[in-house]
């Protein structure tokens, strides 16, 4: 499994190089996008955990969320 996951380290290493250099149109922009990529993939994979457990939780499975009429 060690394996498995140093290749998709080094896969995603890989496109984050490529489309950086892609995405930025200076050496400095392309410099910060290699750190931001995983930044921005690692929050959102996060948040959406995040999300999802706490939906999950008790107290918010027993709330009614209907919205009322006007």
């Amino acid at each position: 499994t060690g394996g498995v996951l140093g290749a998709e380290l080094l896969l995603y290493s890989f496109l984050d190089l490529i489309f950086s250099c892609r995405c930025g149109s200076t050496a400095k922009e392309r410099l910060l996008l290699i750190f931001l990529f995983p930044i921005f993939h690692v929050s959102y994979g996060f948040g959406s955990f995040g999300g999802i457990f706490k939906s999950m939780a008790k107290k918010y499975r027993l709330k009614n969320y209907q919205v009322e009429k006007i």
